[in-house]
């Protein structure tokens, strides 16, 4: 027991429409209980196996009687043979290629409408592109610098270092409470858009690969330009 049965009939035993959506005529072929019941995985050679045309030359059986059987489930075959019409697979090549987004272009949209309550993200996405492996990855311990000396420079250049709120200006340079932050803000909502993931046993960051192999020297510089402007932008109203 462990193979599902499929059902073996060729095209000439099937309506025209029944091979309009192959999905649903697989839905529809096993949707009754009967139909979805496990077989042996013994499967008799395809030599014995019979189509409905044959079963109603064989035992004088009308095609349309095999058929309404099948469909209700009290005939189930031993296997299906998916057939797809040249013009089912074409437009679905089609939809593939021009109308489904890529991980890349949602993580582009994201740096160029990037949306922020705080500096973290796009100091996260600096941070990333400026010290990452050449696998991306990179330590927590390496972001928490990184933040540190980010809001660390712009005290010393006597500008708004965040919001009074923020635990990087209620616990300066306190590297635990900037890692709790860091995890807890920019990682996780980059993490739920599978732009990176987040390893809490190394504490490692790594940037999804479908991302990180697009990403060359002037995508880079694009990326952390548009950083830099959504800062400016950020901080603006807090000066």
């Amino acid at each position: 027991m462990g193979t599902n049965s499929f059902l073996d009939i060729t095209i000439d035993d099937l309506d025209e429409s029944d091979f309009g959506d192959p999905i649903s005529l697989l839905e529809a072929l096993l949707k009754r209980g009967s139909a979805r019941k496990q077989i042996s995985s013994d499967l008799p050679k395809e030599s014995d196996c019979l189509t409905a045309s044959q079963i109603s030359q064989k035992y004088n059986v009308e095609v349309e009687d095999i058929l309404s059987a099948i469909k209700n489930g009290n005939l189930v075959a031993d296997k299906v043979v998916p057939l797809f019409s040249p013009k089912v697979v074409e437009a679905f090549l089609s939809d593939l290629n021009s109308g489904k987004t890529t991980l890349f272009d949602n993580f582009m949209h994201e740096i160029t409408h990037m949306r922020v309550n705080y500096s973290y993200k796009p100091v996260l996405v600096m941070a990333i592109m400026e010290n990452a492996s050449e696998n991306g990855e990179i330590a927590l311990s390496d972001l928490v610098d990184f933040f540190l000396d980010f809001y660390e420079k712009r005290q010393a250049a006597g500008l708004v270092i965040e919001k009074a709120d923020s635990s990087f200006v209620k616990f300066q340079n306190d590297r635990q409470h900037a890692a709790r932050t860091i995890i807890r803000y920019p990682i996780t909502v980059f993490e739920n858009k599978q732009f990176i993931s987040f390893d809490r046993q190394t504490s490692v960051l790594t940037v999804a690969k479908p991302i990180w192999q697009k990403i060359d020297a002037e995508t880079k510089a694009f990326i952390e330009m548009s950083c830099e402007k959504i800062l400016e932008g950020y901080y603006a109203p807090l000066s």
